[in-house]
């Protein structure tokens, strides 16, 4: 797994929008660097981090530090 880029694929699809839909909504005047940014080809622009995660209704720390399953804590529980 490619971590942030998989789950901007996955928060993406869940949110019913296509490549290019998020593209516009970001900022882009296509869907071929979001693309990019999916596969993990491009390093994600920390410029666009509060746009995509605003995008695919998150915040950027869920988006790029996902909360871990309950249980699933440090403390060793």
């Amino acid at each position: 797994m490619n971590g942030v880029y998989d789950r901007i694929r996955q928060l993406r699809i869940a949110n019913g929008l296509t490549l290019e839909e998020l593209a516009r909504a970001v900022g882009y005047s296509d869907k071929s660097m979001m693309g990019h940014i999916e596969h993990g080809k491009v390093d994600l622009p920390l410029s666009r981090v509060a746009a995509i995660a605003q995008a695919l209704h998150t915040t950027p720390k869920e988006l790029l530090f996902p909360a871990s399953p309950q249980g699933g804590g440090r403390d060793g529980g």
